[in-house]
């Protein structure tokens, strides 16, 4: 699970880290945290293809402040999977935090069974919504979250499949493959042999989609009307 912490009073970040942290290492779990100290860094690393499960969000921040860096997630970066925790000495957020479809509030100074709390909320959600992709390597089985695929692609008899933290080659049949993912209602098939994740879009064009991770990708000639359609319809 990959982890956001963005504040810029650093004394925080570091609070939130080590609990995060301590939390990881008491439950065995692998949990990936990336700290930011200004609204435009986290920004900045989302738009080059970053992704996170779960965002904890200083609100008042100077510059880009909590409210707009959020905005941005979900509508300039079209995600709407990610939760986003904000984090406030102030009250009276209660627009923002409907707009951003956030998770919860959790006011300072920062309780640790708070951050705990919400860890384990956002924890389960992404297990029930994003569920696990199994696939076979050799005599090995591996899974990985689906929210972390970014795209597949067939490759003659093979499979290569695209995430955000790796690249893997293994033999499957494009049809076994969406029948695999076919409980998932994020993956749309643009080309005979290109399956992606709409979550991962970040631009829908006529003729081709860019990718979180900047890869561009063409769209079938006869896909592209359905395409066109199904992106108008989920913006």
């Amino acid at each position: 699970m990959r982890i956001a912490v963005c504040d810029d009073n650093k004394s925080v970040c570091t609070q939130i880290c080590k609990i995060i942290d301590n939390y990881g290492y008491e439950n065995f779990c692998e949990l990936k945290i990336d700290t930011f100290y200004s609204g435009e860094k986290l920004l900045d690393s989302i738009n080059k293809g970053n992704y996170y499960n779960l965002i904890y969000l200083d609100i008042d921040m100077k510059e880009i402040n909590g409210a707009e860096v959020a905005k941005n997630i979900r509508k300039n970066s079209n995600n709407y999977i990610t939760d986003i925790v904000f984090i406030t000495g102030i009250e009276n957020y209660g627009k923002e935090l409907f707009e951003a479809n956030a998770l919860k509030l959790i006011d300072k100074p920062i309780s640790e069974n708070e951050i705990i709390d919400v860890l384990i909320l956002s924890t389960k959600k992404n297990q029930k919504v994003s569920g696990l992709f199994k696939y076979k390597k050799n005599l090995d089985v591996y899974f990985i979250p689906t929210s972390e695929i970014i795209y597949f692609k067939k490759l003659a008899r093979r499979i290569k499949m695209v995430s955000i933290n790796k690249e893997d080659i293994f033999y499957m049949k494009m049809d076994d493959l969406i029948a695999e993912v076919s409980n998932q209602d994020v993956f749309i098939r643009i080309d005979r042999s290109i399956l992606i994740n709409f979550h991962h879009v970040r631009r829908f064009e006529y003729d081709k989609v860019e990718m979180s991770n900047g890869d561009i990708l063409m769209i079938s000639i006869s896909r592209r009307e359905s395409i066109r359609k199904f992106s108008l319809n989920n913006k």
